[in-house]
């Protein structure tokens, strides 16, 4: 339903419900189809959380197979042994010695960091590159008039990850509404866990998208 009225900046527990915010001027018919837009965004969303969950949580497989592993040995990756004849389409195209693999399986280590990078990189080009565009065309409205307190945050930590090497600068956590408020962020070196992707979730599943009027 709409939403004329300002929210809570941020989901706190119980129940997740979705809202959106409106001129008077959009019936209530257009804001729910754009409230169905912003559930189709939360399950593009949903899909690729499942598809980071289950290689961060697979990754204790890794473990296991490693963990009696000499300092020595490397995992190869590929199609082919590296000793074998290397032709196109079967051939190793990285290795790494066990026990740095081991230190980047760790919890919160560089394997779910990065899993958990490329999740918010994706979660932003999917909301400003599509669902922002089709939210205002169900409204017949301009994209610049769809806001989003979440995505906006999401928008300078893509920035840092992208332009900065992770490095988060503090002019861009002074910009953060709503994750500063579920994450312990601090200048310097950006790293993301699966648990900080776990309360971005919960917080794009009770999403607030609010509409500025057009102006005149």
């Amino acid at each position: 339903m709409t939403n004329h009225n300002s929210p809570e900046l941020y989901w706190r527990g119980g129940e997740f419900r979705r809202r959106i915010q409106c001129p008077r001027s959009i019936s209530h018919d257009a804001a729910d189809k754009a409230l169905g837009i912003i559930g189709e965004f939360f399950s593009n969303c949903e899909k690729q959380s499942i598809i980071v969950a289950i290689a961060a949580f697979g990754k204790h497989w890794s473990l296991k197979m490693l963990k009696n592993s000499k300092d020595n040995n490397r995992t190869f990756f590929g199609t082919a042994p590296p000793d074998a004849p290397q032709s196109l389409g079967k051939s190793t195209i990285s290795s790494i010695l066990d026990k740095d693999l081991l230190e980047m399986l760790k919890v919160e280590g560089e394997f779910e960091n990065q899993l958990s990078k490329q999740f918010i990189v994706f979660v932003y080009h999917l909301w400003d590159d599509n669902f922002r565009y089709k939210i205002a065309d169900s409204l017949s409205i301009s994209k610049n008039q769809v806001e989003c307190d979440l995505m906006g945050d999401i928008r300078y930590i893509r920035h840092s990850i992208i332009h900065k090497n992770s490095d988060v600068r503090q002019e861009d956590l002074n910009h953060l509404k709503i994750l500063s408020q579920i994450w312990d962020l601090k200048p310097g070196e950006l790293v993301i866990s699966w648990k900080m992707i776990h309360s971005l979730m919960e917080q794009i599943k009770a999403l607030y998208v609010k509409i500025k009027p057009e102006k005149i």
